[in-house]
């Protein structure tokens, strides 16, 4: 679905299977993503100004997961039992993410360039970084399931 001018109005639910079920959705503005299953990799692109919201249900991705917003937009991907198995990016297309919000029901790898100008929200079971995090505002980190916080990666 990676055409600019879709316009979901309600939450957007995906269901694939498999180890090529991909889903990738482009909303004209912000898009509020429901309960999902996704075999492979899911990429989510707001543009125009929108969010990314997680209010409908759990995402549950098995391959990687992608969410890109326009410059000074966030992303909220904060459903308790969310549960992503591979690498999961957050990305402004241009400058910088406002806030960024994640719920992982396991182990998060933050990954090398996360640049966010207002807060930085993280719970899951196992927190680590793949490269330098920027963070404008406050963060929070809340590990689960009594695992780690290791950000000392900021090379």
């Amino acid at each position: 679905m990676p055409i600019p001018s879709n316009d979901f109005g309600g939450a957007v639910s995906v269901s694939t299977t498999g180890a090529t079920g991909d889903a990738s959705i482009t909303d004209a503005n912000a898009i509020d993503l429901g309960t999902s299953t996704v075999g492979n990799d899911l990429v989510v692109v707001a543009t125009a100004g929108g969010d990314i919201t997680n209010t409908g249900g759990s995402l549950t991705v098995t391959g990687d997961s992608s969410f890109t917003v326009d410059d000074g937009q966030s992303i909220s991907v904060d459903d308790a039992a969310n549960e992503f198995t591979g690498a999961v990016a957050f990305a402004a297309s241009t400058g910088q993410l406002n806030n960024v919000t994640v719920v992982d029901t396991t182990a998060l790898e933050l990954q090398d360039g996360l640049d966010v100008g207002g807060a930085l929200t993280v719970t899951a079971a196992g927190i680590s970084q793949a490269g330098a995090i920027d963070v404008t505002g406050a963060s929070s980190f809340t590990a689960t399931d009594d695992s780690a916080i290791d950000l000392t990666n900021g090379a």
